[in-house]
């Protein structure tokens, strides 16, 4: 509003501008009348109509006797300043983004797992600040939830994404099978994503460690790596894409560090000092962190992950999941590539899957005599010669074993790069070579890596593991010596096998392959 007050003037149509204070009246002074005729504006009714905001500007300038500008250039000169608002905030902006996306960068390179810490707006749970942390968040929350008001809070967090990022498996193949099992069932539970880890010498592990093959590349992963219905994000992704994800964005990152190892007198070699272990974290505890965080992304770091662990984490989360035991009992597909390869090296020995069997014999116990188990390899082959001729009278075992071949699944071998990291630390190089000549060149059995030529490249040790997975699954007979074996064990059957094998898991997984086929679970010995 200008300064001063429009009046009509009496018996006519002129409106007039006066300045404030000046009261003119019939008391006033000459002077003060022509000071003020001086400063006033007189306009028509129909003028007064017309008149736009510049020309009110107009008329405050002339009225005060100021330069007045005219009306085109006041246009310009907003319009300028306006233009130069714009592009200040537009640089700013553009000046916090970049330097988001640097420290982003530049930080987490340093170290993929322990220096995420040093994200911009970080925030990392760990042992010190978990009791404090705790305090707050049972101050404000029940102390139990169900599993659909647990998923319910995630999933309202639509434009948040949560990783599992497993940096350790604790145990061989046969153990982190199952893990990978339970970590994809964590995932889905979560709404959330699980890191794709690789293997090396058989172990698990992430791969931007020592670990090179991807588990993608051992098992046929690809319904896990595309959404479920009604899902945003897959159950699993690779290494690449989780490091891209996060590198290429400027969003918030939080993250707990959880250590899961079973045996506590181990967890400064096992675990980073920066981890909190579980069995410090209460009832509901992690469902709280992913409850009140608010970052984008949301990192559940694990360390030394145990067969087992997802029903620790179900109870810190207020979830019920299943048994370890039930995902023990599932397989996963091999990748086809695999199952080629290993028809490939049979052929080159002469082998289909109905003239072979398979015996499995885990060196890896200390202070085994190589000798005297190696011949008990053998008397296992000849009661098994004995047991097929018997369903065929028309056959002999001499007939039988020209015939049948044998094919040794054994982490030994003349080669030490060639063994698992198990068997390697347990060698006796002497002692298996005169094993090994008395089984394969003695008793005709025949090993799969003797099948690989100079151009096969064994991309890893572990997947020696792979192949004999494959070759007991083909096996027209197989017998192992399994942890807790039932099917063809006799005291004295479990005795042997005690004497001379490892007993771990991956006997029970090698007869898990083999579905409807026979499978001996423990050495006959008669």
């Amino acid at each position: 509003m200008l300064d001063g007050a429009w009046t009509r003037m009496e018996g006519t149509n002129l409106l007039t501008l006066e300045p404030d204070g000046m009261n003119i009246s019939s008391s006033s002074s000459a002077a003060a009348a022509a000071a003020a005729a001086a400063t006033s504006v007189q306009l028509r009714e129909d003028e007064f109509a017309r008149l736009t905001h510049d020309d009110f500007v107009a008329l405050h300038s002339s009225r005060h006797n100021e330069q007045q500008l005219p009306i085109p250039f006041l246009r310009i000169k907003r319009s300028i300043y306006c233009a130069v608002v714009l592009c200040l905030c537009a640089f700013t902006l553009k000046t916090l983004v970049s330097a988001s996306n640097a420290i982003m960068r530049g930080e987490y390179a340093k170290d993929r797992h322990v220096a995420t810490d040093q994200l911009l707006n970080l925030t990392v749970v760990n042992e010190s600040n978990l009791p404090r942390v705790q305090q707050r968040w049972n101050s404000s929350s029940s102390s139990s939830s169900s599993q659909n008001e647990v998923s319910m809070s995630i999933d309202s967090k639509a434009s948040r994404h949560i990783w599992i990022d497993v940096i350790s498996y604790a145990e061989g193949i046969a153990g982190w099978k199952t893990s990978l099992l339970e970590l994809l069932h964590l995932a889905q539970a979560l709404n959330a994503t699980l890191v794709e880890p690789c293997m090396t010498s058989g172990r698990l592990g992430s791969c931007g460690d020592e670990f090179n093959v991807p588990v993608s590349d051992l098992f046929d992963l690809a319904e896990y790596m595309v959404p479920s219905i009604g899902k945003k994000h897959p159950e699993l992704v690779s290494y690449d894409k989780y490091q891209a994800a996060l590198d290429n964005s400027y969003l918030d990152t939080g993250m707990v560090k959880l250590c899961l190892l079973n045996d506590m007198r181990l967890i400064g070699n096992r675990c980073s000092a920066e981890t909190t272990h579980i069995r410090d974290m209460g009832r509901n505890d992690l469902m709280h962190i992913l409850d009140k965080a608010n970052e984008d992304n949301f990192i559940l770091h694990m360390e030394d992950y145990w067969r087992g662990s997802l029903n620790k984490l179900g109870k810190r989360l207020g979830m019920k999941f299943p048994d370890s035991k039930e995902f023990d009992s599932k397989i996963l597909p091999f990748h086809s590539r695999h199952l080629q390869y290993v028809d490939d090296l049979l052929q080159r020995g002469n082998i289909t899957s109905n003239n072979f069997s398979a015996i499995h014999w885990r060196a890896e116990k200390s202070g085994m005599n190589y000798t005297r188990c190696a011949r008990a390899v053998n008397n296992v082959k000849h009661i098994m010669l004995k047991r097929n001729t018997s369903s065929n009278n028309n056959i002999t075992e001499a007939g039988e074993e020209s015939r049948h071949k044998f094919v040794l699944l054994s982490s030994l071998n003349e080669d030490s790069d060639k063994m698992w990291l198990g068997s390697r630390r347990t060698s006796d190089k002497s002692s298996i070579r005169k094993a090994l000549r008395y089984l394969l060149h003695d008793n005709g059995f025949i090993k799969i890596d003797d099948l690989l030529e100079k151009e096969d490249k064994l991309r890893d040790s572990g997947m020696l593991a792979i192949y004999d997975l494959i070759i007991a699954a083909k096996a027209f007979d197989f017998a192992s010596c399994a942890r807790y074996g039932e099917i063809g064990c006799t005291e004295a059957s479990r005795s042997l096998c005690e004497e001379c094998n490892h007993l771990g898991k991956f006997g029970r997984m090698a007869t898990l392959f083999r579905q409807e086929k026979s499978s001996l679970e423990c050495w006959p010995t008669e």
